[in-house]
């Protein structure tokens, strides 16, 4: 009852947390399949060779594909903030940046 009418109450505050939350999940998950979708095809494959390979094998794979990853979200994240603070380059010129940097 209170959560509807007082923005400090618990539930309130509890609800806004989870919206968050909610949020980050979400747009985790869209930069993933927008940016990501072939090291996650990747993270598939490795896990149906399972049964061929040796489990270190098995960790070397995966902490490759998990570095290609995170530097991906890196240079992304920095083009981003290329983009925010240039705006004034043509998309051809943002593109090109983009692909020198993955």
């Amino acid at each position: 009852m209170l959560d509807t009418k007082y923005k400090s109450s618990y539930k309130s505050k509890k609800r806004r947390h989870q919206d968050k939350l909610d949020k980050i999940c979400a747009d985790a998950n869209t930069f993933l399949q927008t940016n990501c979708s072939d090291l996650i095809k990747n993270f598939d494959s490795i896990s149906l060779l399972a049964s061929t390979k040796t489990d270190d094998e098995l960790q070397i794979l995966y902490n490759d594909n998990q570095t290609k990853m995170l530097e991906r979200i890196k240079n992304t994240i920095k083009f981003d903030q290329i983009s925010e603070e240039d705006s004034e380059l043509s998309c051809g010129e943002k593109n090109l940046i983009k692909r020198r940097k993955l």
